[in-house]
């Protein structure tokens, strides 16, 4: 695997303004197989909790990177699916000890990225520049160990 993944290009990524999603998933694709490009508009729709505030984009794209790699591409592949749900295991278990839980409005002490007025408040207190940033980045690096790229 000639790409190697980092913390730092994931934060700078979502500095610029790719979605959390976007960010995790395309930081990840290249050292399993898959272009940046390709990997960005498959996550787009699920960053901020797949616009609604549901699971965390950063979760949704470390499970499609995990997927890729490890996921299941035929019936009958038991193996495959029981060492995917390790992985998925292993990272959600590390998220939630990070962040507190899978789900944005949870992460955002309680406040809906898809309700306007929580938007504002959210932005107005930088908490996507700093907890979603610091989750994108811990996101990446806890891929990157548990996928050993």
């Amino acid at each position: 695997m000639d790409e190697i993944i980092t913390a730092e290009s994931a934060f700078e990524n979502f500095a610029s303004g790719i979605n959390c999603c976007m960010t995790v998933f395309g930081e990840c694709a290249p050292a399993i197989g898959m272009n940046k490009e390709t990997a960005y508009k498959i996550a787009t729709g699920f960053g901020g909790g797949m616009g609604h505030a549901g699971t965390c984009g950063c979760v949704t794209g470390a499970l499609m990177a995990l997927g890729l790699k490890y996921g299941v591409s035929a019936a009958g592949q038991s193996d495959c699916e029981k060492e995917y749900k390790e992985k998925r295991e292993e990272f959600c278990k590390a998220f939630i000890e990070k962040a507190g839980s899978l789900n944005c409005p949870e992460i955002l002490d309680g406040l809906n990225i898809a309700v306007p007025a929580d938007k504002a408040e959210i932005m107005e207190r930088g908490l996507t520049r700093s907890r979603c940033a610091e989750l994108v980045s811990f996101a990446v690096e806890t891929l990157a160990d548990i996928m050993d790229i």
